[in-house]
């Protein structure tokens, strides 16, 4: 096993309710903000999906840095301000990177393929409505 801990890839969809998306995204906003100042966030960006759902993009430097993402208080900020302009629970999925393609444009953990910027901190682990996350994780099997 290396010392070096791969990076963390997280998507996270929100289902804002019809007549609640520019609320949904004004409540984003300032979170994402302050995420971009916590350890180890490497992207934190949100990008509207076909379905109507907002779906956050985030890779963090590890999953440590993550959990403490996911406990941190811009994410509590962020499920009050949820709180009734969601139709169902925010999804999040934590991704496992796999080593197939070229190493400057495939896998998010190959050491040559790592970008380092100064502040953004890890993706909201626990958006969600009415205090209800979906948490996925994907595994390899060793």
């Amino acid at each position: 096993m290396s010392s070096i801990e791969s990076p963390v890839v997280v998507t996270a969809y929100f289902y804002p309710r019809p007549a609640a998306r520019e609320q949904v995204l004004a409540a984003l906003d300032p979170v994402i903000t302050a995420v971009h100042e916590e350890d180890g966030c490497e992207l934190y960006a949100i990008h509207d999906a076909p379905d109507g759902s907002i779906v956050m993009l985030e890779k963090w430097t590890s999953a440590a840095l993550l959990d403490a993402h996911g406990q941190g208080e811009p994410v509590r900020r962020l499920q009050a301000a949820l709180d009734g302009l969601l139709e169902r629970s925010t999804e999040v999925t934590r991704l496992v990177p796999l080593p197939i393609g070229q190493a400057d444009k495939g896998p998010f953990d190959r050491q040559d393929n790592r970008h380092s910027r100064a502040g953004p901190p890890p993706a909201i682990g626990g958006c969600a409505d009415q205090g209800k996350v979906i948490h996925r994780s994907v595994s390899r099997q060793e």
